[in-house]
C-alpha cells in the first residue's frame, strides 16, 4: 500500500517539475521567436553589425537552452525505463549465480562424502553414482539458462578420457561426454563414456586449444550462427568438424568454455609444453541463432567461464577418487589370487 501512495506521490512529483520545464522551455521559444525575428528587422534596417550578431547569439542559446530541457526530459524518462530494467537484469542474474554455486558446491560436498562414507566396490559404480549427479547439473543449467533467456538451452560436459591420464599432449586426448542435459537414461550416457572421441574431431576444441599458435587468440568458443561460421571455414580451404554428424537438428549457435587450470613451470618441470591443465569442456547451446545475443551476452558468457572454473575443482576430485579406487580395486584383486 505504501509502495502505490510513494508510486502517485513521485508520479505528481514528476508531472509538476515536467509542466514547470514546459512553461520554461516555451517562454525560451517564444525569445528565440522575437529575437529571430528583431535580427531580421535589424539587418533589413542596417544595423550595425554587433545588433544582429547579438540577436542571433539569443535565437542560438535559446535554442541550446530548449535543446537542454528536451535531453534532460528525454533521460528522465529513459533512466526511469533503464533503472527498471537494471534491478530486473539484477534480480535475475544474482539468483542465477547463487542457485549455480549452491548446486556445485553442494555436489562437490555429495562427492566428497560419498568417496569417503560411501563402499564403492569398483571405480565404474563412483562414476555411475557421480554421473547422475552431473546429469541433474547440466539439467539445472539448462533450465536457469532458459529462464534468463527465454529460449531452450542446452548444457553438456565433455571430459578428458580419464581412464588414460598417460597423455599430456592435448591435441593427442580424447574427450568424453559425461553428461547431457535432456538425457534421462543414465546407462545411455555410462556407453557413451567408453566411446572416447579425439579432441581434434570438434573445430570447438581444437580452436580453443590451438588458439596460442594463431592470431586468434580464444579463452572461449561462440559463434552465434555455426551455420554461417561453416560456410566461412570453406570459403578458407578449412572444415568445420563435429563429432555429432546431425549437429543441425540439435543448435545453430553455441558457446564453448575449457574446464582448465593454468599451471606455472615450475609444477610440471619435465612437460615444458604443458601450460593448462584441462579437463574439459563445458558447452552450451541452442536452435536459436539469437539465443545469446541480447543483453544478457556478457553476463552468460562470464557465467559460463567462471562456471566451468568450478567445475575444474569437481573434476579434478572425481578423476582423482576415481583412479584411488580403480587402483585399490585393482590391488585387492590381484591380493585374492
Amino acid at each position: 500500500m505504501g509502495k502505490s501512495k510513494n508510486g502517485k506521490k513521485n508520479k505528481k512529483l514528476w508531472n509538476r517539475n515536467y509542466f514547470i520545464k514546459s512553461i520554461i522551455a516555451g517562454f525560451t521559444l517564444l525569445t528565440a521567436v522575437i529575437n529571430f525575428i528583431v535580427a531580421i528587422l535589424n539587418f533589413i534596417n542596417g544595423k550595425t553589425y554587433k545588433a544582429v550578431a547579438f540577436s542571433i547569439g539569443i535565437v542560438i542559446f535559446s535554442l541550446i537552452c530548449i535543446s537542454a530541457f528536451s535531453l534532460l526530459n528525454l533521460q528522465r524518462n529513459s533512466g526511469i525505463k533503464s533503472k527498471s530494467d537494471y534491478d530486473k537484469f539484477i534480480e535475475k542474474t544474482s539468483n542465477i549465480i547463487h542457485n549455480l554455486l549452491h548446486r556445485v558446491r553442494n555436489s562437490i560436498y555429495y562427492m566428497e562424502n560419498a568417496y569417503n562414507f560411501k563402499k564403492f566396490d569398483s571405480a565404474s559404480n563412483f562414476e555411475q553414482y557421480i554421473t547422475q549427479d552431473t546429469l541433474q547439473l547440466v539439467d539445472f543449467l539448462a533450465i536457469e539458462l532458459k529462464n534468463l533467456l527465454g529460449k531452450d538451452i542446452r548444457a553438456c560436459i565433455k571430459c578428458i578420457d580419464y581412464t588414460d591420464l598417460n597423455e599430456y599432449d592435448v591435441r593427442k586426448m580424447k574427450i568424453i561426454t559425461f553428461a547431457r542435459s535432456g538425457q534421462r537414461n543414465i546407462y545411455e550416457i555410462m556407453v557413451e563414456h567408453r566411446h572416447p572421441k579425439s579432441i581434434q574431431d570438434n573445430t570447438e576444441f581444437s580452436e580453443i586449444i590451438e588458439s596460442e599458435n594463431n592470431d586468434r587468440q580464444r579463452q572461449y568458443f561462440y559463434e552465434k550462427n555455426l551455420i554461417k561460421y561453416e560456410d566461412s571455414l570453406r570459403k578458407e580451404g578449412k572444415q568445420y568438424k563435429n563429432t555429432n554428424s546431425m549437429w543441425k537438428n540439435d543448435y545453430i549457435t553455441k558457446i564453448v568454455c575449457p574446464i582448465r587450470l593454468k599451471i606455472t613451470k615450475s609444477v610440471l618441470k619435465n612437460i615444458d609444453h604443458l601450460e593448462y591443465n584441462l579437463i574439459g569442456f563445458l558447452c552450451i547451446d541452442s536452435l536459436d541463432k539469437n539465443a545469446f545475443d541480447n543483453e544478457y551476452k556478457d553476463f552468460c558468457l562470464d557465467l559460463i567461464k567462471g562456471l566451468a572454473d568450478i567445475l575444474y575443482i569437481y573434476f579434478d576430485r572425481f578423476i582423482e577418487y576415481y583412479n584411488s579406487i580403480d587402483d585399490k580395486t585393482a590391488k585387492e584383486n590381484t591380493n585374492e589370487k
